[in-house]
């Protein structure tokens, strides 16, 4: 039982109703105060919420197509299916910036909308002006992990700006999700393929960064691709990389200079 989820609950939770009955039945089970190591079965949380097994998987997916919830299907401990995080920073106090709202939020895609300096949103620097004063390139030996790190931004860019118009994100909501993006990117999906993925269906979603995080925090495997086709050489047919015969057409043989596996055997 964590106390200081339930009171967050009772505190911040818009929920009413059977959802809020399942939510607090869900803090109640909950082994940690982020919201996390929560794995009731199903009838647990029926009883305790005083309705059916069939009315928790309803108000369940409720709770997750909202954002209230992150379901970790699969992930639970012996007796249940799932695991399940209590989100509680959706409407924390002092987070003035909501997906509802869109004062300090940006499009998706980086157009449309604008900042509004002193907002939480707004993008600043941790130091005054003046510290950046005579920065210095980095030397020599660190210039690989900075491209790296660029790298990694400009692949989150690219993912945000895939997403297209129809996700309302803020400035402070893209940079909590950065590092959900950074991990996928890293497991082999592709920024417009996770775009495609986590923001394919936006019916009935009232808080996007809420659904995004749940979205990207249970992703599937990335899609297997094919594997590349090797360089062509230049001595060879360029369509079926086999070698010309005597009249100049390409014959059986495979060129071994564009085949590294023939060339192993």
């Amino acid at each position: 039982m964590s106390i200081a989820v339930m009171n967050w609950v009772w505190a911040h939770s818009p929920t009413s109703g059977n959802e809020r009955l399942v939510l607090l039945a869900l803090a109640d089970a909950c082994s940690r105060d982020d919201g996390t190591g929560c794995w009731p079965a199903a009838a647990t949380i029926a009883r305790k919420a005083n309705v059916s097994d069939r009315t928790v998987r309803r108000v369940i997916g409720r709770l997750e197509t909202d954002g209230r919830v992150i379901v970790h299907r699969g992930g639970g401990r012996a007796g249940a299916t799932n695991s399940y995080t209590v989100v509680m920073d959706v409407h924390n106090p002092g987070h003035s910036v909501t997906p509802d709202s869109l004062t300090g939020v940006t499009r998706a895609t980086g157009e449309g909308g604008h900042r509004c300096q002193g907002t939480p949103d707004t993008a600043m620097s941790a130091d005054p002006p003046k510290n950046h004063q005579g920065t210095t390139t980095p030397p020599a030996h660190g210039r690989a992990a900075v491209d790296v790190q660029g790298q990694a931004v400009a692949n989150g860019e690219e993912f945000f700006e895939a997403l297209g118009p129809r996700w309302l994100l803020s400035l402070r909501q893209r940079e909590r999700l950065a590092p959900l993006v950074a991990h996928a990117l890293a497991a082999g999906w592709r920024p417009s393929e996770l775009a495609q993925a986590a923001g394919a269906n936006t019916a009935g979603v009232r808080n996007a960064y809420a659904v995004l995080r749940a979205r990207l925090a249970d992703l599937p495997p990335p899609p297997a691709r094919p594997a590349p086709r090797p360089t062509w050489c230049g001595r060879c047919d360029e369509r079926t990389r086999l070698l010309f015969d005597d009249r100049g057409y390409p014959g059986n043989q495979p060129c071994l200079a564009c085949h590294a596996e023939s060339a192993a055997l």
